[in-house]
């Protein structure tokens, strides 16, 4: 019929160390996002994290929420609900090696 059909998917990369040799980059996984009848998402918002996914959004009649999958579990997400009826503003990861922390800021300041 002449539509075309528009898919949102993630891509989870794997890099490697080149040293003098070209840096060997690998398609990890494809995932697609969360299902949208149910959720928003902010696409903008994606962080990674030993292994793990996270992008903000919204739980339809619920309110804000943190979305988290594993890249190799594809299709599964979580969604974190978050409490207050804000919406998250921003993610952070740490990169400490020994202690892992997810911080979360919600617009309305909590």
């Amino acid at each position: 019929n002449g539509k075309e059909l528009l898919k949102t998917v993630l891509l989870v990369w794997q890099w490697g160390y080149g040293g003098s040799k070209p840096v060997r980059v690998a398609l990890q996984s494809l995932m697609s996002p969360p299902n949208k009848a149910s959720f928003t998402y902010t696409a903008t918002s994606l962080q990674m994290t030993d292994g793990v996914v996270f992008l903000s959004g919204n739980a339809k009649n619920k309110g804000p929420c943190v979305f988290s999958a594993k890249s190799y579990h594809k299709d599964v997400w979580f969604a974190n609900l978050m409490p207050g009826s804000g919406q998250v503003s921003s993610i952070a990861m740490s990169g400490h090696a020994k202690y892992k922390y997810v911080a979360i800021a919600q617009a309305d300041g909590s």
